[in-house]
């Protein structure tokens, strides 16, 4: 019988846990530093990356091709994030990379 006892213990228990759980996990709102939402502050970091991306493109139509240096100072962000928007833009089959080495720029595929 103590048996009995202790299995439903141990059910209830667990159970309040699952449920305290599943009723506090949607009442989490996860809040960046500035306040923002997370979920927020994404899709704001995707549209931004997006326009980057858009400033790139344009360039690279304008002037034949862009180099890594260019892209830091065109859109203001770092030497890998410049890297990341170029391999990005690479991926999609927007580039291609030519050249070797400290002389690598990008030009749009034909």
């Amino acid at each position: 019988m103590a048996d009995f006892w202790t299995g439903l213990y141990t059910g209830i228990v667990i159970g309040a846990v699952i449920v305290a759980a599943v009723i506090w996990g949607r009442r989490i709102r996860v809040v960046t530093p500035g306040g923002r939402s997370l979920a927020k502050q994404r899709a704001k970091l995707s549209a931004t990356r997006l326009k980057n991306h858009d400033a790139v493109i344009a360039y690279v139509r304008e002037h034949g091709s862009i180099t890594n240096d260019i892209v830091e100072r065109l859109v203001g962000v770092s030497d890998a994030t410049a890297t990341r928007y170029l391999d990005d833009l690479e991926a999609e089959g927007i580039v291609i990379e030519q050249g070797a080495g400290r002389g690598i720029s990008y030009r749009l595929v034909e």
